[in-house]
């Protein structure tokens, strides 16, 4: 054998060798690390993925299959809410997580899809199997974003909610949030990514510090907060 054919020999091996490896790690970071058969009322299946890292939950009610992601230190607050809650409960939430809330605990939720008039405030936009109707985000959106408590409960009022979940990561998203209520989050949020004055007054961030004095906190870890609100 000459050196030219030895030489091509050689490459098209290992080729196919790398082919072969980069073919067998994207099944495996492709197919999740763990599964979680929960089952219950919903058949609620969790996996937690290698790609990325995430952990997502899948469950069938009423309207059929549906899958979101699953954040796993909520798991205690999300008990509570099954065991402390009544059956009927209506959560609002951002969307992210609203399905996760309505496959782990049974409860149901304001949105928990985007619409498609925010696409572009998803990480993953390509990966959107379902939407909601923009009306109901920007009424959610408008609950967090405005520095009126009664907005809030009317909002809350309009869904029959009776809770709000609020999660350690909901001021990051803060700008989207104010942007999908249709404010201009430069007077919310400076040019350092730090909220304003104007931005602290905001039901979100007083929801998410613990520090407003209309709603009820029944539930908080260093996570979560839920609040629950009662009708006059």
């Amino acid at each position: 054998m000459t050196q030219r054919k030895w030489t091509s020999t050689v490459l098209v091996v290992a080729l196919a060798v790398l082919t072969v490896a980069l073919l067998a790690y994207y099944a495996f970071i492709s197919t999740p690390g763990k599964v979680e058969e929960i089952g219950g009322k919903y058949d609620v299946v969790i996996k937690f993925w290698r790609r990325n890292n995430i952990a997502t939950i899948e469950y069938t009610d009423e309207s059929g299959r549906h899958m979101g992601l699953f954040w796993n230190d909520t798991r205690k607050c999300l008990e509570w809410i099954k065991e402390n809650t009544s059956e009927n409960a209506v959560f609002l939430c951002w969307w992210d997580y609203g399905h996760m809330i309505k496959g782990y605990t049974g409860r149901d939720v304001i949105i928990r899809n985007p619409s498609k008039e925010i696409q572009k405030s998803v990480a993953n936009p390509k990966e959107v199997r379902e939407y909601d109707p923009h009306e109901r985000i920007v009424d959610v959106a408008r609950a967090l974003s405005t520095e009126d408590p009664n907005v809030t409960l009317n909002i809350m009022k309009k869904y029959n909610a009776s809770y709000i979940f609020i999660y350690k990561d909901d001021l990051r998203k803060a700008g989207w949030i104010f942007w999908a209520a249709g404010l201009n989050s430069s007077d919310y949020i400076n040019d350092e990514g730090n909220l304003t004055d104007r931005g602290k007054q905001t039901m979100l961030y007083r929801l998410a510090s613990g520090i407003d004095p209309v709603f009820t906190i029944v539930y908080q870890d260093e996570r979560v907060k839920v609040y629950e609100v009662h009708y006059d």
